[in-house]
């Protein structure tokens, strides 16, 4: 399960839209940056390296429920973080549902 990302082909080109998507871009990196370092290698092999729970658990001897855990726990505290910082706002005008993971056959 991922969550919805932002299509920047289907938003307009517009200069301030531009800037404020590489703003969130940035505050979501920099909140995953802060997490624990096993939840971040998690939220790296599975998102940014498109690696499945079961390899993921292969990789680092974890069990698939683990990985599970720690990837809801870790979108929690981003999603939690984006609140705090004020971005969620701007998520949900943009049509981005961050509660509803996108089906995926991961």
């Amino acid at each position: 399960m991922t969550y919805n990302v932002i299509d920047f082909e289907d938003m307009q080109n517009e200069p301030l839209t531009i800037v404020e998507n590489e703003e969130i871009i940035r505050e979501v990196r920099q909140i995953i940056r802060s997490l624990d370092e096993p939840s971040y290698a998690i939220i790296v092999l599975y998102y940014y390296k498109r690696i499945k729970i079961k390899e993921i658990s292969s990789i680092l001897n974890i069990s698939e429920g683990t990985i599970k855990s720690v990837l809801h726990r870790s979108r929690n505290k981003v999603k939690k973080e984006l609140i705090k910082r004020g971005f969620i706002e701007g998520l949900e005008e943009r049509g981005v549902d961050i509660d509803e993971p996108q089906k995926q056959n991961r």
